[in-house]
């Protein structure tokens, strides 16, 4: 596992997940990791000002 995805799994709500994973029945469960929007935006946020 790379640092990039021990970082977003460290942000993981499993029960976020698993209502994500009842609004597409057709993907299997393991496929989200459940991160809520605002979360993610402020890492990406984050992200690309240490890749500069």
């Amino acid at each position: 596992m790379t640092s990039l995805q021990e970082r977003l799994f460290a942000m993981q709500d499993k029960q976020y997940a698993a209502f994500q994973a009842k609004l597409t029945p057709e993907v299997p469960m393991e496929s989200f990791i459940g991160i809520h929007v605002p979360v993610l935006r402020k890492f990406a946020k984050e992200f690309t000002k240490e890749a500069e």
